[in-house]
């Protein structure tokens, strides 16, 4: 009979799986392996089972409730608690197909434990058109670091592109022909989109060109000429917006970062009327239920379906102080007074 796979073994052949078979990207293995490490870590102090020793039939449904538990006991927001899930759920599809005789039920049981409420959509931040501006303009450009981060500002503010897409974008992925646009080559989930660009955009980046030059490579280099990493981008957003607070005082104290200029590029989009459907097919969207969360936030919305709405309107009262005689009974003082 063929010896059981460990569960080290499973793990590694999941991992060559996600990448091999499912495309997934670095990000999401990432988050697998961050899942799976805290598990671990709560197997070994909770259970005393070091990542050796632990097997695929200790993951009954049990145990993963109560390692979920642990991760609400630490604080941990919902959506990760829920990614956690997500791993260890994926996990035993794998497996099951891999071994059905020896895995399908358990991993039924497991299908059986629930993702959390997370009590209605997170908020999303997002600026203002004068926040916005006051962002763009913000860099210096007369400097050659000044020049690029504007152009940069500019394309995510008005594309609402991903950090890492900002990032990752080389001088051959921006085009001017047949009309101006710019290719992102690998979003997320390993997905392609070409995204038209405005005139004032395209304004931006070819005066960025003129300095940066026609040498291939990424579009946006640091001083090294190589791609920056998350932290630089990061640290542009936050002096832009420390310095655009000079012009722009409702910028202050508000922690800005890369991803907020996504939502705020959603936003326009969204107040300009434009089709949610079209909004998810700009954002790289694999499902456009992701998109709907920006209707939810978005109040000027729902200002506009209210005042398009006929409301049934009760007749005017006959005079303004015809409830005097009410106030003076159960006024708030009286109401209050009463009571103690």
């Amino acid at each position: 009979m063929k010896r059981p796979h460990t569960m080290l073994e499973l793990l590694k052949m999941f991992g060559q799986y996600l990448t091999l078979n499912r495309g997934c990207t670095d990000a999401t293995l990432n988050t697998y392996e961050s899942g799976w490490a805290q598990l671990f870590r709560y197997a070994k102090e909770q259970r005393n089972l070091r990542p050796t020793q632990l097997t695929v039939e200790d993951l009954t449904p049990e145990f993963t409730n109560d390692f979920l538990l642990s991760l609400d006991a630490r604080g941990n927001k919902v959506s990760t608690r829920n990614n956690r899930l997500a791993a260890v759920q994926a996990f035993f599809q794998f497996i099951a197909e891999l071994d059905p005789l020896r895995y399908a039920a358990q991993a039924e049981y497991i299908q059986t434990v629930r993702l959390k409420r997370g009590g209605g959509p997170p908020p999303i931040y997002y600026l203002t058109r004068e926040e916005a501006r006051a962002v763009i303009e913000a860099p210096n450009v007369e400097t050659w670091a000044g020049l690029r981060n504007r152009a940069l500002l500019t394309l995510m503010f008005q594309t609402g592109i991903r950090s890492s897409e900002a990032r990752a974008l080389l001088l051959e992925d921006f085009y001017v022909h047949p009309s101006p646009g710019i290719r992102i080559r690998n979003g997320k989930g390993r997905k392609s989109r070409d995204l038209p660009l405005h005139a004032n955009t395209v304004a931006e980046l070819n005066a960025w060109l003129r300095v940066r030059g026609t040498e291939d490579g990424p579009l946006f280099p640091t001083n090294r000429i190589t791609h920056m990493k998350s932290g630089a981008l990061e640290l542009i957003v936050k002096t832009s917006v420390e310095k655009a607070v000079k012009t722009c005082s409702t910028l202050s104290n508000r922690n800005i970062h890369p991803h907020i200029l996504r939502h705020t590029a959603a936003m326009f989009m969204l107040d300009s009327g434009v089709d949610l459907a079209v909004i998810a097919l700009h954002l790289g969207h694999a499902d456009v239920k992701t998109t709907y969360r920006y209707l939810h936030h978005n109040r000027r919305i729902k200002e506009k379906a209210m005042n398009q709405t006929s409301f049934p309107v009760p007749k005017p009262r006959a005079a303004a102080n015809d409830n005097e005689d009410l106030v003076e009974a159960y006024g708030p003082r009286k109401k209050y007074l009463s009571r103690s």
